[in-house]
């Protein structure tokens, strides 16, 4: 996970997560997150709380530049926009839903295709 995080391109990059605990406290995390069922300490509430949900957001991150932004639940938003920033700079862009890897866009290894030498390639 830390090669997603971006761990080697520096502290002011990396992602951050929102957290919702048992008391309806939120937390968020610049380091990996504690999963779901987890107890924290909560610093409003002076003691530990379980941690309930993680809202899940579309989010994507660029692998070759600082580029990384969160649409909320807008899918189709966030898959025109990592299409257009892999298109225009030609680097990969991975999307993201919560902490889960859905797909990169861009950057991917051009496909030679063979064709049949008694058959017109069309």
């Amino acid at each position: 996970m830390a090669d997603i995080l971006g761990d080697a391109r520096g502290d002011d990059m990396k992602m951050t997560y929102t957290l919702i605990l048992a008391c309806k406290h939120t937390v968020i995390f610049s380091i990996a997150p504690p999963k779901i069922g987890e107890h924290i300490y909560c610093f409003k509430c002076q003691r530990l709380e379980r941690v309930n949900a993680a809202p899940a957001e579309y989010r994507i991150r660029c692998r070759g530049c600082r580029y990384s932004r969160s649409f909320g639940r807008g899918r189709l938003t966030a898959e025109t926009a990592a299409a257009a920033h892999a298109g225009k700079r030609r680097h990969a862009v991975d999307i993201f839903d919560g902490y889960d890897l859905l797909t990169t866009m861009g950057n991917r290894p051009a496909e030679t295709l063979i064709f049949d030498a008694d058959e017109p390639p069309f």
